[in-house]
């Protein structure tokens, strides 16, 4: 699971931009959404260790946490 750190609406407009376009991320299931944050189920090829070297290239840092990992704008 994936918390993602939102400012705005118009961040996660912008998040959800960017993780469709990252070819290894398969499917991205919104679990819950609320102005500061989005839980999210990423389907993805690989390991999270690309996954994360991919959305770096894209601004995001994904960061392990204590209860799945956390995704926020660089």
């Amino acid at each position: 699971l994936v918390s993602a750190q939102l400012q705005s609406l118009a961040d996660w407009l912008a998040m959800q931009k960017i993780l469709g376009t990252v070819p290894m991320i398969r499917q991205v299931d919104v679990r819950e959404l609320s102005v500061n944050q989005a839980q999210l189920m990423l389907h993805f090829l690989g390991t999270p260790e690309k996954l994360q070297a991919a959305l770096l290239k894209q601004a995001l840092i994904l960061a392990p946490a204590e209860n799945g990992w956390t995704l926020r704008k660089q």
